[in-house]
């Protein structure tokens, strides 16, 4: 329990200062349904960013992991996969690189954006499904590809077995 206080205050304070940060302006915004090599070339001197699709409703965000230290993302988001009760229902951010594979038993592809700690020895992925329609691997970046997504992170069951996942209606391509 000694260990558990002076952690959490360090969190604390890292996202107070990680709030600070500003977001790059070099994204690429993919909505539902959205092919990825669709042309976004805008304007000699519109310098805005490459919108494919227009940006749906601001939602409020509960967890924004896009603003901390790999560091503090790394144990936030092993936290999250320990804890998933205390984050079911809860919005949030997260700036990763895309990872795909195929499961042999359903023959369905599942996506998940991966987070390396500071060191790049360890990696965290958190399951992601991206809502509307989406073919994979149509409109889905390439593997490895710094993305951005907002999501609920929510239940499903699978096999009689529960997992969780963050449910997303946007992916930005960085």
């Amino acid at each position: 329990m000694k260990r558990v206080i002076p952690l959490l205050l360090i969190l604390c304070l890292a996202c107070l200062l990680a709030a600070a940060c500003g977001e790059g302006a070099d994204s690429q915004t993919l909505g539902s349904a959205s092919p990825v090599g669709e042309d976004t070339s805008q304007p000699e001197g519109d310098s805005s960013p490459a919108q494919i699709s227009p940006t749906p409703e601001v939602k409020a965000i509960d967890l924004d992991l896009s603003v901390m230290s790999s560091t503090i993302v790394y144990a936030q988001v092993t936290n999250i996969l320990t804890k998933p009760d205390d984050y079911l229902g809860k919005t949030i951010k997260a700036r990763g690189k895309i990872s795909s594979s195929r499961s042999d038993e359903t023959g369905e592809y599942y996506h998940f954006i991966v987070f390396v700690d500071s060191s790049s020895c360890c990696e965290q992925g958190l399951e992601f499904i991206w809502n509307g329609e989406q073919d994979y691997p149509g409109n889905y970046p390439k593997d490895s590809t710094m993305i951005e997504v907002v999501g609920v992170y929510a239940l499903y069951e699978e096999f009689d077995v529960t997992y969780c996942r963050l449910e997303i209606d946007e992916l930005t391509v960085l």
